[in-house]
């Protein structure tokens, strides 16, 4: 499996699964396994992360921002506030 199916996965919401540097689990996708999240999905709202970690995880993030539908409306967050969303 390819991290661009990874993410193709997540967004629409198939079984948790993963790659050996990108995974999801339930509505979140991460890079480097869960060291840094990248998105969340609540509802018709991604909370996109755009800080930057790494190349690995930038190359990540593009990955999974170039295969969000339109019908989403996208908020960029820092990954703070992003960790702060998912223990909710």
């Amino acid at each position: 499996m390819t991290n661009k199916q990874v993410a193709e996965r997540w967004i629409i919401g198939k079984a948790d699964c993963h790659t050996v540097n990108m995974l999801y689990e339930n509505n979140t996708i991460y890079s480097m396994n869960y060291q840094f999240p990248i998105a969340t999905i609540k509802g018709k709202i991604v909370y996109f992360n755009n800080t930057k970690h790494s190349r690995t995880a930038t190359k990540h993030q593009k990955c999974v921002r170039g295969i969000i539908p339109a019908r989403y409306n996208i908020i960029f967050v820092t990954t703070e506030k992003l960790k702060e969303l998912l223990n909710m």
